[in-house]
């Protein structure tokens, strides 16, 4: 997609930005492209699937793994570039989890389909999560 394509179709749509550009990505800009959605593909590496595919107009962001602040600037830059507030969808663990810590700030940019860092957090620690299942296992015991 044009991104002048994108840009017309965001003034009449809410769009959605889709965070990784990986093959999980790919298949979420696909599924709203049918739907006609206008989408923003957001990912660190130009040939990424996401980024490449008919569906989206692409833009390069922060690796979250490297330079999560940096990510949280660069998708903040493109929020505002937008006409409305978009979806944003994270579409791989590390973007969940910086998107989650930064739920707060991202929200005045974004609507954020994400729980906050401090429900997320339980899911992204695996140690703690085996704990609590232990934890319930010896209560039913």
């Amino acid at each position: 997609m044009r991104p002048d394509d994108f840009f017309r179709g965001s003034e009449v749509k809410p769009p959605a930005v889709v965070v990784s550009g990986d093959e999980v990505a790919l298949g979420i800009v696909r599924d709203l492209g049918r739907e006609r959605v206008p989408v923003l593909a957001m990912g660190p590496d130009r040939h990424g699937p996401a980024l490449s595919s008919r569906y989206c107009a692409a833009r390069l962001c922060a690796d979250p793994h490297y330079d999560e602040d940096q990510l949280i600037a660069d998708l903040e830059a493109a929020a505002s570039t937008l006409p409305q507030r978009a979806v944003l969808f994270p579409a791989h663990d590390d973007y969940v989890f910086a998107v989650s810590r930064h739920k707060t700030r991202l929200e005045k940019s974004f609507i954020v389909p994400v729980m906050p860092w401090e429900c997320m957090q339980t899911l992204a620690d695996k140690e703690l999560q085996l704990g609590l299942a232990q934890q319930q296992a010896s209560t039913y015991q």
